[in-house]
């Protein structure tokens, strides 16, 4: 995660440094209009790094096996936070590998899977970033439950003297999904399983059985 942050942000920066240097440049009647064009422009740009980043931390994998244009009809759930990483919760590597998402995943578990889509997939570019995704049961490798600690602390880093962040909705009960392979690790609340919870973590402990019985 920290080199892709590198590659996209060093890049960017230096750009929109250059830009704004070039704007001071020109004639006083035209600088007005061109650091407002600047500016909107800037802040797309960056909002599509961010979006990027956390398509990279997990969705991008999930997207390519599990992409759906079918959209699921069902009741959706608004997920106010979830976690992707290439690697579970307890490895030490999560802190500076996982991707984020508050307030904008929904979820929803049904029959023959589970669906993910975020609130601003109508937006045409992140739609394309961000497709509607159904996992089915079967993929879903291991399930199991953690307790989250709402504080999370990266590892600190020389001469800093505190690292961490805080995500209020990041606390209680917590499962962790194994998808698919390459392996993405998907963490939600589990109130979002709902009654299908018991089922699921009893399913993936017998591949035989899936949630619901099926």
């Amino acid at each position: 995660m920290q080199e892709r942050v590198a590659r996209l942000i060093i890049p960017l920066a230096i750009g929109l440094s250059l830009a704004f240097s070039a704007v001071a440049l020109l004639p006083v009647g035209l600088q007005g209009p061109s650091v407002i064009v600047l500016a909107v422009a800037a802040a797309v740009a960056i909002l599509y790094v961010v979006f990027r980043l956390l398509a990279a931390s997990g969705w991008d994998l999930l997207a390519r096996r599990f992409r759906t244009r079918a959209h699921y009809a069902g009741e959706w759930k608004t997920v106010p936070t979830a976690q992707m990483a290439p690697c579970s919760v307890d490895d030490l590597a999560y802190a500076s590998s996982q991707a984020r998402l508050v307030g904008t995943l929904k979820a929803a578990v049904a029959d023959d899977g589970l669906h993910f889509s975020i609130l601003l997939a109508k937006v045409p570019v992140l739609g394309l970033m961000f497709p509607e995704i159904h996992i089915p049961w079967s993929e879903v490798v291991r399930a199991r439950t953690y307790e989250a600690p709402g504080w999370v602390s990266p590892k600190t880093q020389p001469g800093t003297v505190l690292q961490a962040t805080y995500d209020p909705n990041y606390t209680g009960r917590f499962v962790e999904l194994e998808v698919g392979q390459p392996t993405v690790y998907i963490q939600l609340p589990a109130a979002v399983f709902g009654d299908e919870l018991p089922r699921l973590l009893f399913s993936s402990e017998s591949p035989a059985a899936s949630p619901g019985g099926r």
